[in-house]
């Protein structure tokens, strides 16, 4: 089998020396910056979580810092939930993660967890993806945040191009 058989005249297009890829190689990467987000209970947008893709194939990926906080009543009990989208908030299929905490005895509890999703996609034309979240009380009151600004949290969003 040559290269000229499956469809890549001029070879793969990438980086073999170490030095970064450029713009439009495979192994490209594009990361957001994301900052530390307090999530409401109506879905909206992580801070700094947006990236703009050019034609082509990518994964994109996020992993998050994520933390629910319930109430202090016992029983209280929620989520904190993250998902992909592109620009107009269509989420992407099977990149939703929620992290749930509940509260046994009257006291605050906090839950902490790294969400993480993944998705493949092949562009024909330049798109924007998003990651989105909120938190949901199912009994009390509670909060969720997604962290990045410890040492200990590190939150990212981003894609590389594999095609």
């Amino acid at each position: 089998m040559t290269i000229n058989s499956l469809g890549l005249p001029n070879g793969v297009k990438g980086r073999t020396d170490g030095v970064a890829p450029s713009s439009g190689d495979i192994g490209e990467v594009i990361e957001a910056t994301i900052t530390d987000t307090t999530l409401t209970t109506t879905i909206g947008d992580v801070g700094g979580a947006s990236i703009t893709l050019t034609p082509g194939r990518w994964k994109i990926t996020y992993e998050l810092s994520a933390l629910y906080i319930t109430g202090t009543a016992a029983g209280d009990n929620g989520f904190t939930q993250a998902i992909m989208t592109d620009s107009s908030n269509v989420l992407i299929a099977k990149t939703e993660r929620l992290l749930n905490g509940k509260t046994p005895a009257a006291a605050e509890m906090r839950c902490a967890a790294t969400l993480t999703a993944s998705a493949f996609l092949n562009l024909s034309a330049g798109a924007t993806y998003k990651v989105r979240g909120k938190v949901t009380n199912n009994a009390g009151t509670g909060s969720g945040i997604i962290l990045v600004s410890a040492s200990t949290y590190n939150s990212v969003f981003y894609a590389q191009r594999i095609g």
